[in-house]
């Protein structure tokens, strides 16, 4: 599977995961851009702890949730 937008990917699989309720979602491939922005979300509250375990394929994020997440999409320049 090819990804063209890793973030919008990420954000849509943690706010897929709030709506239906999970207590943790899994983000893969990870990336540093990634995981600094899931890390700016932990900082203001929206989600729990994000933790990296490494697969030897591109890392797996493990994202606790909150129930903070009503909607949200990636902001792109133009």
């Amino acid at each position: 599977m090819v990804l063209n937008d890793p973030l919008a990917n990420t954000l849509s699989t943690v706010a897929n995961a709030e709506q239906i309720g999970s207590a943790q979602c899994l983000v893969k491939p990870a990336s540093r851009f990634v995981h600094a922005v899931l890390a700016i979300l932990n900082a203001h509250h929206y989600i729990g702890d994000v933790e990296l375990t490494n697969d030897g394929r591109g890392g797996i994020l493990k994202v606790s949730l909150l129930g903070k997440i009503n909607r949200c999409g990636a902001i792109k320049p133009r």
